[in-house]
């Protein structure tokens, strides 16, 4: 069955509102996802209703905890988040890392 992804292999940074991801039964790589690295505020977020899944094969994503796991961190099997340098808080940067 065809699997779907998020593909927001770019996003680095949300600065306004917040995301509403619910009902995906087909959706992957959504647990992989460290949202508090991309936005602001994650507690006016509604990501609810989808798939418990994470990365089914070996990928080249870098891990760190999210809500108390060890989990890789992916959009796709192939692209890693990308997370803004710390200095950066909350303003976003380019793809190179810039403020």
């Amino acid at each position: 069955m065809l699997r779907l992804e998020l593909g927001f292999y770019n996003l680095m940074n949300i600065t306004r509102r917040s995301v509403c991801i619910e009902k995906n039964n087909e959706l992957c790589y959504l647990a992989t996802v460290d949202w508090s690295q991309i936005l602001d505020s994650v507690e006016d977020n509604y990501i609810v209703l989808n798939i418990k899944s994470t990365a089914k094969d070996k990928t080249n994503c870098p891990a760190t905890v999210i809500n108390g796991q060890f989990v890789e961190r992916c959009w796709t099997h192939s692209h890693y988040q990308k997370v803004c340098p710390t200095i950066c808080k909350s303003h976003g940067c380019t793809a190179g890392g810039l403020c």
